[in-house]
């Protein structure tokens, strides 16, 4: 070997020695390429990246990197891309609660995480995704009352719509549930024909579902698919001016709504298989009911969907949860609410609403109960405290972590009133 053929011989070595040592990083099961699609991609999307370091988490290949904004700052970034092609899916990027779009800032500063209590936490999270889907942008708020502290995760989008509120997330939430997946051909043409100004804030595809929340003219929404595109259902949340006038005017008119006068929540159902209707949360000062009404104003049964039949599925600490803790249980419904995952469950007939926290912790749960399925020492209890008391029929039960109890209604001297009495036999004040 001349000279000449081993200076080229030893150029090209150490150029792949290079090349390894830039896509080898530890992933803490030992060193792991980064793959060549990813490596290009990454490369071309990111020229002047700096301080890159990669990570390996299930089907992603991660960049941690810097890019320098201005002389004196770097902002840092996580980009996220897929073993399989090295496609990109989403990238998050730190930044300055003062650099947000003017709609978000305004929608915030309207809003009650903007005042005492809460403290907003000055730096901010936003979520570039892929194709069509919404810019999230996540300010983070705490606040704390009574000695507990609480954290919320606050989702808007860049026209300000507050599309998701996550509470006491994990400290350390990398926002990977936030990755789109690629839809099916049937999923993207239902939603280009049915909303074709929506922006995609979620999708998933769950247990042979696709999931896909969006905000259509100013309303949030949730669409849910079968695995081969098929729609199966819409849900929208709406105000009272949304609702028709002829559902109006008659949930007004049903003894419920008589009982529990205030609505707390409105969401209109469209199916494929059951027609639509419309479920109104309603409560009082004591507790909260559900009423469903269909398009003419008939107060019904909230309609089974028979495509849910195999219940839908969650994370897999949220699943090992409700095998133990309810076992046989059919996933019915899944929503965020006010911070918590709200899952509706049907456990031997019986449909039971439980919620958990970012972190996939169980919170509480409850469900009605008829009267006669309250046990006797409870029931003794609530007749010997109250012995003339009249006793609406149904009963909720409470449980958590810290407690269990039964919650009644009762009419007492013409006054209603409610008593919470402890799994244990002790009544607790309200």
């Amino acid at each position: 070997m001349n000279i000449k053929t081993l200076a080229k011989f030893l150029f090209v070595t150490m150029m792949m020695i290079v090349m390894v040592s830039c896509n080898e990083e530890p992933n803490g099961n030992g060193n792991f390429t980064v793959p060549q699609s990813v490596m290009s991609n990454f490369t071309e999307m990111y020229p002047n990246a700096k301080n890159v370091k990669w990570e390996q988490k299930g089907k992603y290949t991660v960049a941690h990197f810097t890019l320098q904004q201005t002389r004196a700052a770097e902002n840092s970034y996580t980009a996220w891309f897929l073993n399989e092609n090295g496609s990109w899916g989403m990238t998050e990027t730190e930044m300055l609660f003062a650099g947000l779009p003017e709609a978000v800032k305004m929608a915030f500063n309207a809003s009650e995480y903007a005042q005492a209590p809460w403290v907003v936490d000055d730096e901010v999270e936003q979520l570039t995704r892929m194709g069509d889907n919404e810019t999230i942008f996540v300010i983070e708020v705490e606040k704390k009352v009574g000695g507990i502290e609480t954290e919320m995760d606050l989702y808007y989008t860049m026209s300000g719509v507050l599309a998701k509120t996550v509470i006491d997330a994990e400290a350390d939430d990398d926002f990977e549930d936030m990755i789109p997946v690629e839809l099916p051909e049937g999923v993207t043409s239902w939603l280009s024909v049915k909303f074709p100004n929506a922006r995609i804030i979620e999708s998933d595809f769950d247990h042979n579902y696709y999931e896909v929340e969006l905000v259509a003219d100013g309303k949030e929404m949730e669409c849910l698919f079968k695995a081969n595109g098929n729609w199966i259902l819409t849900r929208t949340e709406l105000s009272v001016a949304d609702v028709p006038a002829v559902v109006m005017d008659a949930l007004k008119l049903t003894e419920t709504f008589v009982k529990y006068h205030e609505i707390e929540d409105i969401e209109k159902y469209e199916t494929a298989s059951v027609g639509n209707f419309y479920e109104f949360e309603l409560e009082n000062e004591f507790r909260d009911v559900v009423v469903c009404m269909d398009e003419s104003g008939l107060e019904i049964a909230k309609p089974e969907i028979p495509e849910l039949k195999e219940g839908l599925s969650v994370s897999e600490t949220i699943g090992l949860f409700l095998d133990k803790k309810y076992p046989n249980a059919v996933i019915k419904e899944k929503e965020q609410k006010n911070g918590y995952l709200c899952i509706e469950v049907e456990q031997d007939g019986v449909e039971k609403e439980i919620r958990f926290n970012g972190k996939d912790e169980w919170v509480d749960s409850e469900w009605d109960i008829d009267i006669k399925d309250v046990p006797v020492t409870i029931m003794n209890v609530l007749n010997t405290a109250y012995p003339n008391a009249a006793i609406d029929p149904e009963v909720e039960f409470y449980e958590s972590a810290e407690k269990s109890y039964y919650e009644f209604e009762i009419v007492v001297n013409y006054q209603e009133q409610e008593v919470r009495i402890l799994t244990q036999g002790v009544i607790e004040s309200i």
